[in-house]
């Protein structure tokens, strides 16, 4: 296959992906800080290494990697903060922003942490969607539809402008009423010529349908239920999530359904705000840190407490859905379960790899986020259907806290 881009699903045999990047280490230079910034320091080389090993699983089975450039420095950082803006998270989670969708490369962020990589693909001739560059998709939102977009996140206009809470590196207020800036990428599940998509606004959903009509779309409110953090499609057939859902005999009918029940981010949701300063400290975004330039000490105690207790704790006893699957026969998982696992090799055939992600709470950001699979060896048929199925199984599995080794 010599496609440039070419995906349908999230599990046919995987030929080419993206895999996101830390900053290195030296990038934290500039804080003046000496704890603050080793242990800073010490979180970027562990996920970097944590990002090699990664890579080094996906390139065992023949896929080629490929990753962004680091465009800032540590000056450029200093920089960023004297004006009174945010240092721009690493570019760890490419999909967040990013797709591949049939022969289509969607950018939905006017970010130039990924440039990069981008720009070598539409050199390439790769047809791709960039309403920041190509005045043809530049589809505004009208000032009405503007608010009502952002009044969903309960999140005005006006605050997100005050704040500076998009990139820093925006060009120009019009980016912000682009229709698709931000759109989530990570709640387009693929599967063949379905979509089934996370619930959206109006404004997303006319889009959507207008821009793949070549796909049939289903979009289902869950409450976050079909995002990359609580879902997962393993293969054909079998679904891994975090809770069971209504939506998923509707949206896949007799699919088989492994579900755990308070792991990943539902169960961390819980456990964060008991690190210091979590609900208080302006550096914490979500369930991740990043750096804004008050580095108090709620800010170090925060990343030491989260380096020797949280980090280890979550490999003890949290296993993450959000997967990456090389094919329908191996896929790989943050997290390790004994019965999860020889559940996945006895019932359904697939050999489940662990690569432990340190930090990946740290930064929101699990083995799916940090990758946007590029070529897949798949098409826009029907992956829906189960044939020859009577009927599915719901099989949940409860993760004690001894119920670990590693």
């Amino acid at each position: 296959m010599n496609e440039i881009v070419n995906t349908h699903t999230a599990f046919e045999p995987l030929k080419k992906t993206w895999v996101g990047k830390c900053y290195p280490p030296e990038f934290f230079d500039y804080i003046t800080n000496k704890e603050a910034r080793q242990l800073t320091q010490q979180v970027c080389e562990e996920t970097t290494e944590d990002l090699e090993t990664f890579i080094s699983k996906i390139k065992s089975f023949g896929v080629e990697v490929e990753q962004p450039d680091i465009v800032l420095t540590s000056k450029d950082a200093k920089k960023i903060l004297d004006s009174g803006k945010e240092i721009p998270r690493p570019p760890l989670s490419p999909r967040d922003n990013y797709i591949a969708l049939g022969k289509v490369l969607y950018r939905f962020a006017n970010d130039p942490s990924y440039d990069s990589l981008f720009e070598k693909y539409k050199k390439a001739g790769a047809t791709v969607y960039d309403p920041y560059n190509n005045q043809d998709q530049r589809d505004l939102l009208s000032n009405e539809e503007y608010e009502k977009w952002w009044s969903v996140g309960k999140v005005s206009s006006d605050e997100l402008t005050k704040k500076n809470i998009m990139h820093p590196y925006q060009k120009s207020d019009d980016d912000r009423k682009i229709r698709t800036h931000l759109y989530p990428a990570a709640s387009i599940n693929k599967c063949g010529k379905i979509l089934n998509i996370e619930s959206l606004p109006k404004t997303l959903i006319k889009w959507s349908e207008e821009s793949w009509n070549n796909f049939s779309i289903h979009h289902a409110s869950t409450n976050g239920g079909m995002k990359d953090g609580r879902f997962s499609t393993l293969k054909k057939g079998l679904i891994l999530t975090l809770q069971d859902l209504p939506n998923y005999d509707t949206t896949y009918p007799n699919w088989d359904t492994i579900i755990l029940p308070n792991q990943g981010n539902l169960a961390m949701k819980e456990q964060l705000p008991k690190l210091v300063g979590h609900s208080t400290n302006k550096g914490v975004y979500g369930n991740a840190w990043y750096e804004t330039g008050d580095l108090n000490q709620d800010h170090v105690n925060y990343i030491d407490e989260w380096i020797n207790y949280w980090s280890p704790f979550t490999k003890e006893h949290i296993v993450d859905v959000n997967a990456f699957s090389i094919d329908q026969s191996n896929v790989i998982l943050n997290g390790y379960n004994e019965r999860l696992y020889e559940l996945l090799q006895t019932k359904y055939g697939i050999t489940a790899h662990f690569v432990h992600y340190r930090h990946r709470y740290f930064w929101d950001g699990g083995h799916h986020c940090n990758t946007v699979d590029i070529v897949r060896e798949d098409t826009n048929t029907d992956y829906i259907t189960v044939d020859n199925k009577k009927d599915s199984t719901v099989i949940e599995i409860e993760i004690a806290k001894e119920n670990r080794r590693l």
